[in-house]
């Protein structure tokens, strides 16, 4: 699920929409991981049955050179630059049923972030 930051996104996207979760890693935005939207509740929560996160033995995907805290709500990328991406993504990602926990993590990390994540459920929360 993503259920919180983002409002304006969650609000915006609809079911079969590729979600691409992009993050600034020092030297250029990256995506981190990516979904596609399976379908979204009524207080805009997506959720989604597999998806991609990046792994150590695979450098990241580039977004697109720049710094920037989070791209436009409704910002589509389409055609062919969505095609590259997401076959980058298919290539050289960790495909994850939803709730497995990605390689990467710690097993005790990721049960402190999913217990984290059930709190913010019956939290509002808003971005800083």
């Amino acid at each position: 699920m993503y259920v919180w930051c983002h409002e304006k996104m969650r609000r915006a996207v609809k079911p079969k929409v590729a979600v691409l979760d992009v993050v600034w890693n020092g030297t250029g935005t990256v995506v981190r991981s990516a979904w596609v939207v399976a379908n979204k509740s009524g207080d805009n929560v997506l959720r989604f049955n597999r998806y991609y996160f990046a792994m150590h033995d695979e450098p990241p995907v580039a977004y697109r050179e720049g710094r920037f805290r989070s791209p436009p709500a409704g910002a589509i990328l389409e055609g062919e630059g969505l095609q590259r991406v997401w076959r980058e993504i298919d290539e050289r990602y960790e495909s994850l049923p939803i709730g497995a926990r990605p390689s990467i993590f710690n097993p005790d990390d990721w049960l402190r972030m999913c217990k984290v994540a059930q709190e913010r459920l019956t939290t509002t929360h808003r971005c800083h």
